[in-house]
């Protein structure tokens, strides 16, 4: 068959023929040997080859002579005595690489053989820079709108020269013959529509120059045939990287473009937007019925290791698929990866699963305007893929415990080898700097994110010491990333501020994108934004990411505000029923799948459309990713104190701040535990203190810091999401209490609304009110009832939460035994007076005992939304700020950027000069 065919069968035998005739001739052996080969082709070839070998030469005269060998027996003769070779492919005295002659006969071949195009440049040693990235985009004859489609979207400028070492065409084969069932298939002609359309393609080729034809019906069923001839052409032609991708797609040319550039194609990676890792359907499954997880079919990644496994070593088991594999190519790709695994086994080596963004219907543009452009760490990337095998979970995960005198914990993942790589950087105004790092983490055998974080470093670092500066990590709350929380919180600009005292590094972190979102739904900011642009884009959170938060990654059935049963069960029912309607569900993480397939259900086509969600949402309760949090946070803080790349700016390990608002507020909280035998003990990078704002825990939390800590809690009393007391939240049925008619009932039964109450509520905020209190609007009644009862952990209205459980429309009991705060979709969370008993580990606590103060710094914004904190007495050192506001920090908007530096700064002094003490609190207190 022609070479253009890439039949592994053919492939082989041509190249063994040309490998034995050079490995004959150059180890000096009698001319007898040398004829095996006189009357073939391969003699030319061979000759050629060796004699650029000991030239250096760069180029190979052209050879006519095209004819392949005729006889069987001498191929057969030339397969058996390659056997005779020692296992590298190498004569007794080394002179010749067997391997590689191969591939140089075969790609030599390539070039001079095929359609009449000129093939490509005979292969050098190993794929160079003028091969980086190949994109085969699959295409059937009468796709020419898709095909135009693609043009006009990446390829015309990808051929354009734009990137060298980036090309990209279509693959194709022909329309199957129609077959009447009344004759037999010999001798079957094209129909006129058949020649019709392969003359507009013949056309289309000249026009464009873009397309590849093999000799392959275009059937469903050949996907596969197909897919395999695709990355075995890319491979023979030296590509380092290849994408396979539909003619229905666009690739993120950022991403790829970046990955390709800074990554080792020596590594064996398989890399997709959409990890399937649980089998859904029965045709995801192999005919034993046993599932592979694989990246789907629109578009997936390999690197030319990995591709030289699938289509070359293992080419004739590939091609076996029938045998265990499908139709479905994507399927089969991760059969072939599997396969291809068990075969590195041997060496101790590992493919590596990469969440990555390749491709979807829109695609994604570049800002790379050259490769040169893009910034790489140099010395960071493993040169082979012997320095990219992942530690094993048991023996690695003792070695790190070991390291950071840890305890075992009962965790399945560690990250992998090699210094954090520069994805960004850029100059500060005050001659610091701002960097992004990555770095790939393993959480589960199928999948592997790079992880984010970034670093602040002031320019004036004459205020830290000997020790270091104190460092300061900020978390995000769901769905927020390093950059929109940067730009939300303006940590660096307040960093940069000369009347500080004490300069800090600051860290933003980030929690992990999932295997099923979008990819172009993950994170949408970018270096490039301005923070202020990110922010008010976002609003404040532009990514499906999230942390591992204890409590709030269990999977349970919707809770019966009406049974016994729900206030007892294990774990207990963290949601009503309203949680589970597509309007109020979380994103449907896969690492919640692969523990309860039965989770999430498919979403129709209008819905995600209509709700902008992704392809599932949950039928059961859930919220958090299951990531490996505790290993990221580890990295991130070795890194930043005592890394080999932070050097001069590397933080003091006594000072460790931690702070985050939300699901951020509830990690700073968790990661300062001082138990040892929790997975989120940070051993000796336990922090100094933590400042949490709205951190409200799942009603199946577990976390107890028992006063050990010292601890800020920041709450809102409006917020709707982080409820702080029953009734400044919703009912069961979702209702809105402080207007519904629950509310009102409860009103009309004890008198809430009544003026004696709202002059209790007043009297005990100690609120100077202008006007008669019965002149009062409802809206500011309320607003002081709901503030006086946070302040006091709900006990204000303890009686009307009674009634409203009586009548099951209440949060069900938390672990403490008080009642949940219900969110708005039906989430039930534990409210401040329950928070603030697991930081003290008091349980004889009550809030409303507490003396309310306005702080120092910037009392007069404190005043204007009310906040005021209390020192929480005896031994420990805990403190709690309650101020009229949603779920958000105290002077920030909810969803946008502040304008205003004094309430932004107002923010800032609260949690670093007023809690941290400029980074004194808790440096010298002791840790577990």
């Amino acid at each position: 068959p022609p070479l253009d065919a890439h039949v592994p069968l053919a492939m082989s035998r041509f190249a063994v023929l040309a490998a034995l005739s050079l490995v004959a001739c150059s180890a000096g052996l009698d001319d007898a040997s040398c004829s095996l080969a006189s009357d073939e082709a391969c003699e030319d070839d061979a000759v050629r080859l060796l004699q650029r070998k000991r030239d250096a030469r760069s180029s190979i005269p052209e050879v006519k002579n095209n004819r392949v060998m005729s006889s069987m027996k001498k191929k057969q003769l030339m397969e058996a005595q390659l056997l005779q070779l020692d296992a590298d492919g190498r004569l007794d005295d080394g002179d010749v690489d067997l391997q590689q002659i191969l591939a140089e006969s075969v790609h030599e071949r390539q070039r001079i053989g095929g359609q009449g195009r000129e093939g490509p440049p005979a292969m050098h040693k190993e794929p160079g820079a003028e091969r980086l990235l190949y994109f085969g985009i699959l295409s059937s004859p009468d796709n020419k709108d898709r095909r135009t489609k693609c043009r006009e979207g990446f390829v015309k400028e990808v051929r354009s020269g734009r990137w060298p070492g980036v090309t990209a065409e279509f693959v194709m084969g022909h329309l199957p013959y129609s077959m009447p069932t009344s004759f037999r298939a010999q001798g079957l002609l094209a129909s006129p529509e058949q020649l019709k359309l392969e003359q507009d393609l013949l056309a289309e080729e000249k026009e464009f120059g873009d397309i590849v034809r093999i000799p392959l019906p275009e059937k469903y069923e050949n996907l596969p045939d197909k897919t395999l001839q695709i990355v075995r052409r890319a491979v023979d032609e030296g590509w380092q990287w290849i994408v396979k991708i539909d003619d229905d797609q666009l690739p993120h040319m950022d991403d790829l473009l970046k990955f390709v550039k800074c990554t080792d194609w020596r590594r064996y990676v398989y890399g997709g937007s959409l990890l399937w890792d649980v089998a859904y359907y029965p045709t995801q499954k192999a005919p034993d019925g046993s599932f592979t997880p694989y990246f789907g079919g629109p578009g997936y990644l390999l690197s030319y290791a990995l591709a030289y496994n699938v289509a070359v070593s293992a080419g004739t088991d590939s091609a076996e698929y029938l045998t265990y594999g499908s139709s479905s190519e994507d399927v089969d790709m991760g059969l072939w990866v599997s396969h291809a695994q068990k075969q590195l086994n041997k060496s101790g080596s590992k493919v590596e699963f990469t969440h990555l963004a390749v491709s979807s219907d829109k695609g994604q543009q570049t800002a790379f305007q050259s490769l040169d452009s893009i910034q790489c760490p140099g010395d960071s990337l493993p040169k082979s893929p012997q320095q990219t095998i992942l530690v094993s979970n048991k023996t690695g995960l003792a070695a790190l415990q070991t390291e950071q005198d840890e305890q075992p914990v009962n965790a399945q993942t560690v990250w992998l080898a090699g210094e954090p790589q520069v994805d960004h950087q850029e100059n500060k105004s005050d001659g610091g700097t701002f960097t992004v790092y990555s770095f790939p983490l393993e959480f589960s055998e199928s999948q592997t994110y790079r992880r984010r974080f970034a670093v602040d470093v002031p320019g004036d670092l004459s205020s830290c010491g000997s020790t270091g500066c104190p460092v300061l990590l900020d978390f995000p709350g769901s769905g927020g990333s390093i950059f929109s929380q940067r730009g939300w919180t303006q940590w660096f600009k307040y960093q940069e501020s000369k009347e500080l005292k004490q300069r800090f590094i600051l860290v933003t972190v980030e929690g992990s994108p999932d295997a099923v979102v979008p990819p172009d739904a993950v994170l949408s900011c970018n270096a490039s934004m301005k923070p202020k642009d990110c922010v008010d884009e976002s609003g404040a959170g532009d990514g499906f990411v999230s942390w591992n938060v204890l409590g709030w990654g269990e999977t349970t059935d919707a809770a019966d505000p009406s049974s016994d049963a729900d206030t007892s069960a294990t774990p207990h029912r963290a949601c009503f029923s309203g949680a589970l309607e597509p309007a109020n569900s979380y994103n449907c993480f896969g690492t919640h799948l692969s523990q309860d397939p039965n989770s999430c259900r498919l979403a129709d086509k209008k819905l995600q459309k209509r709700l902008g969600i992704t392809a599932q949402i949950p039928t059961n309760c859930q919220s958090a990713s299951g990531a490996n949090d505790w290993s990221y946070m580890k990295r991130v803080l070795t890194f930043v104190t005592e890394g080999q790349q932070c050097g001069a700016w590397c933080g003091d390990l006594s000072r460790i701040y931690l702070t985050g608002q939300s699901m951020g507020g509830m990690s700073s909280l968790q990661f300062a535990t001082p138990d040892p035998k929790s997975p989120y003990h940070l051993g000796k990078f336990q922090p100094a203190a933590v400042a949490a704002c709205s951190p409200g825990g799942s009603r199946n939390n577990e976390l107890e810091l028992g006063g050990k800590v010292p601890t800020l809690v920041i709450q809102g009393s409006a917020d709707t999401i982080a409820v702080p007391a029953p009734w400044s939240g919703y009912s069961s049925n979702l209702a809105y209490l402080p207007r519904s008619s629950e509310f009102k009932e409860a009103t009309e039964v004890a008198k809430v609304t009544s003026l004696s109450l709202v002059e209790r509520a007043v009297e005990y905020l100690g609120i100077n009110v202008s006007v008669p209190l019965n002149k009062l609007s409802a809206r500011l009644k309320r607003r002081y009832v709901l503030l006086a009862d946070a302040r006091q952990g709900g006990e204000l209205l303890t009686a009307e939460t009674k009634l409203l459980a009586a009548s099951h429309k209440a949060g069900l009991p938390d672990r403490k035994g008080r009642p949940t705060g219900v969110d708005s979709s039906g989430f039930m969370w534990e409210t401040l007076g329950t928070t603030l008993e697991r930081v003290t580990g008091r349980t004889d606590l009550k809030m409303a005992d507490l003396s309310y103060e306005t702080p120092s710094h910037n009392s007069e914004l404190a005043s204007q939304i009310l906040l005021q904190c209390a020192d929480v007495p005896a031994d420990s050192d805990v403190r709690v700020c309650v101020f009229v506001g949603g779920h958000t920090y105290p002077w920030l908007p909810c969803c946008s950027y502040q304008d205003d530096e004094k309430k932004a700064n107002a923010l800032h002094d609260l949690i670093w000069k007023d809690w941290f003490q400029e980074g004194q609190r808790g440096k010298d207190r002791s840790r577990p």
